[in-house]
């Protein structure tokens, strides 16, 4: 995984957010999912995440997968929410 590029430094709940997963090989990725890392549940295809109205319950560690015929790689994310009160 070469790196996971972040919007914002800060995450505040209600706001927007994303995360871009870049990674290279030989061949090239051809298929990127995001990843719950405590769940495993699969949060979106693609090498973008994005939160439309990110919330509290979205903090979390989320887990990147690129694969292709070779393998797969990952990289995770920690992503911390602050709530407004």
């Amino acid at each position: 995984m070469d790196r996971i590029v972040n919007s914002s430094i800060t995450v505040n709940e209600g706001s927007s957010f994303y995360m871009t997963c870049e990674a290279s090989g030989h061949p090239p990725p051809y298929n990127y999912t995001w990843k719950r890392n405590d769940t495993n549940e699969v949060v979106a295809d693609g090498n973008m995440l994005n939160f439309t109205n990110i919330n509290r319950n979205d903090t979390g560690w989320y887990r990147c997968e690129a694969t292709n015929q070779c393998g797969t790689d990952t990289g995770l994310q920690f992503v911390d929410v602050y709530c407004k009160y």
